[in-house]
């Protein structure tokens, strides 16, 4: 019993030799008001988190609707009634452009689409965007009257071309005799090929999408998404094409919405926009950029054959 006295004393002289603090209520109030304050700050990150996910899903559907060039549902532009809706459209979303869309230059256009031959004829117009490859036009053109007279017999139809079976029954030597290069000749009988194996179906263009007819036809040795793009444009005359890969397009563009380089040393500002910018750029003008794509050749006073 004598000794919990002991450690009794042991334990008071050291409380009574340890220095005063007075208590004080407010620190447990400081201490539970930091505390709340704590959570709240967390639940405001927890909001600014949560936010800041909606935020970025909102960011990342609209990137994925503009950065995509897949155009819109297909129908004649040249028909009066969506032409007309075409230059409302530019009036109302792209009043500088809208206000270049003149009597004279939708009139223009219409007689750009107008010259294409009047009956589809893909592997006319195909060959012949072939044969017309990085040569000057009035070069291109008697190559092309060359190749038809290798098939032509007493025939004033002036829209007659040969058929893919007709072409493929040439020799190669006797194709080349056009004026063609060894590659253009390759490049002509693959068309012809595929459009034999129907690998190739225009008589299903009217029910495929732009991609579908784009797979198709960069399918051939030779044939591009440029080219492609032509063909849909002006031989289809799909309303929404917009030509990525050409150049006049490009510099187009980048003049029209006061794109400039990024430094002193980038002199040309159409080699600093990037395909998704251009995409960005011409989604005001969906579902016509066909157009679109058209007045920036017409302002460069480029010809497109």
């Amino acid at each position: 019993m004598s000794i919990k006295p002991a450690v009794a004393l042991r334990k008071s002289s050291r409380l009574l030799n340890k220095p005063v603090i007075e208590y004080k209520e407010k620190k447990i109030f400081s201490l539970r008001k930091i505390n709340k304050k704590s959570i709240r700050i967390k639940k405001e990150e927890s909001i600014k988190i949560k936010n800041e996910d909606k935020k970025k899903v909102i960011v990342t559907k609209k990137t994925t609707e503009i950065t995509s060039n897949q155009p819109s549902p297909t129908f004649d532009i040249s028909e009066e009634v969506h032409l007309k809706k075409a230059v409302e459209h530019f009036k109302k979303h792209d009043a500088r452009l809208g206000a270049y869309l003149t009597e004279e230059t939708i009139k223009a256009f219409k007689n750009k689409l107008s010259k294409q031959e009047n009956i589809l004829n893909p592997f006319r117009s195909l060959a012949r965007a072939i044969m017309y490859q990085q040569i000057h036009g009035k070069a291109a053109s008697s190559i092309y009257s060359r190749f038809i007279n290798l098939f032509k017999q007493d025939n004033d139809d002036e829209d007659w071309f040969p058929e893919p079976k007709d072409v493929l029954k040439k020799s190669f030597d006797e194709l080349k005799s056009a004026g063609l290069s060894t590659r253009k000749v390759e490049y002509i009988r693959n068309l012809a090929e595929k459009l034999q194996d129907k690998t190739i179906t225009p008589e299903k263009f009217d029910t495929m999408t732009d991609q579908e007819i784009s797979k198709q036809l960069c399918s051939v040795k030779g044939i591009g998404q440029w080219t492609v793009d032509m063909f849909l444009m002006l031989d289809l005359r799909h309303p929404d094409v917009l030509p990525l890969g050409d150049l006049v397009v490009r510099k187009g563009i980048a003049s029209h919405f006061g794109i400039t380089p990024i430094s002193s040393t980038q002199k040309k500002a159409h080699l600093t926009l990037t395909e998704k910018r251009m995409l960005e750029l011409t989604d005001i003008w969906r579902p016509y950029r066909s157009l679109g794509a058209w007045l920036m050749w017409k302002a460069a006073n480029t010809k497109i054959v």
